[in-house]
């Protein structure tokens, strides 16, 4: 566990893996679903048969490469869904899409090329410059009061 949240506000916090299996199992469960509001055996059978394939198809979610999906039941979390897939989740949750992807890279020098595609190798501090130019966020200005590798 690791702690979230500010000064003194701190939480206790681990991800844990959520409850999710192949999305195709949901569409055969709808599709039966399908089959039996269209058999139309029972009044009963039917109503059932609608409310199970709508709570299926809410519980279906799709989880793009370089994302994951947080899931919340009543705002509780339960777990993350990390694998890109089509998944079948947890039923009556919401789910909050995270990127994963790798914002910025660290190193003690960095190797660009200049305008004329001469090699040009950069500094530790400067290369802070480089992730504001390169960037998806607008830069937020820091007081830089001491050294940052003290």
């Amino acid at each position: 566990m690791s702690p979230v949240g500010g000064r003194g506000t701190g939480a206790d916090a681990a991800e844990k893996r959520a409850w999710a299996i192949s999305g195709w199992f949901g569409v055969l469960g709808i599709a039966a679903c399908v089959a039996l509001v269209w058999a139309q055996l029972a009044t009963v059978v039917t109503v059932v048969a609608i409310i199970v394939g709508v709570v299926l198809v809410l519980a279906l979610v799709v989880v793009p490469p370089g994302r994951t999906q947080v899931v919340l039941f009543f705002g509780r979390y339960v777990g993350t869904v990390r694998s890109s897939g089509f998944w079948l989740v947890l039923p009556l949750t919401t789910r909050r899409t995270v990127s994963i992807r790798v914002r910025n890279f660290e190193t003690n020098h960095l190797k660009v090329n200049d305008a004329d595609g001469n090699p040009v190798e950069i500094a530790a501090m400067v290369s802070n410059l480089m992730v504001v130019l390169c960037g998806d966020q607008p830069a937020s200005p820091i007081v830089n009061t001491g050294s940052l590798y003290s």
